[in-house]
């Protein structure tokens, strides 16, 4: 039997509503197309201040940017994750706290992107496009040579600009 909630591509899943409101664009990227942007000094010096986010602070900042701030729902769902596939990325701003985080997933030769999130009185400074160059550079020195995302409205004015095209529309299903 097919989980509560089903994520898609497809127009419709038996024995499931659609929840329009969760609808995300899918984007991907080929790497070899960003190499100019990729192999700029900035992104190398980001690359330089990269670091893996810890779990708690990850947790925190995602609740507070997709939740009511007040729920610890990301938190046991992140302790889910142990995959070495995962890695959470972070870069910290001048008073050294993380500002940026996103999550990335390693499948072959992609590098899926999701939960990218900056603390509210960062946001508006270019931080998750800085952060996501270095994890692509980081990527690509691994082999990597595509990225993937769904991008919530948050995201949609950011993914474009870093080389990303829109391929699809991820659908949420859920059991009525």
């Amino acid at each position: 039997e097919l989980p509560t909630g089903v994520w898609t591509v497809e127009r419709a899943v038996p024995g499931r509503v659609e929840r329009p409101g969760y609808a995300m664009p899918l984007r991907v990227v080929e790497l070899d197309r960003l190499s100019d942007a990729l192999d700029a000094p900035a992104v190398r010096d980001d690359r330089a201040r990269l670091e893996p986010a810890p779990r708690d602070v990850f947790a925190a900042m995602n609740e507070l940017a997709y939740g009511d701030g007040q729920e610890r729902w990301f938190a046991p769902f992140l302790a889910t994750l142990r995959d070495a596939r995962v890695r959470l990325h972070g870069l910290r701003g001048e008073e050294g706290a993380f500002e940026t985080v996103l999550l990335t997933l390693d499948v072959g030769a992609d590098v899926g992107i999701t939960f990218t999130t900056t603390v509210p009185a960062a946001r508006g400074r270019g931080l998750a496009a800085r952060l996501a160059r270095a994890v692509l550079a980081d990527a690509r020195g691994r082999g990597a040579r595509t990225a993937s995302l769904q991008s919530t409205g948050d995201g949609l004015r950011v993914w474009p600009r870093l080389g990303f095209r829109e391929v699809g529309v991820l659908r949420a299903f859920l059991r009525p």
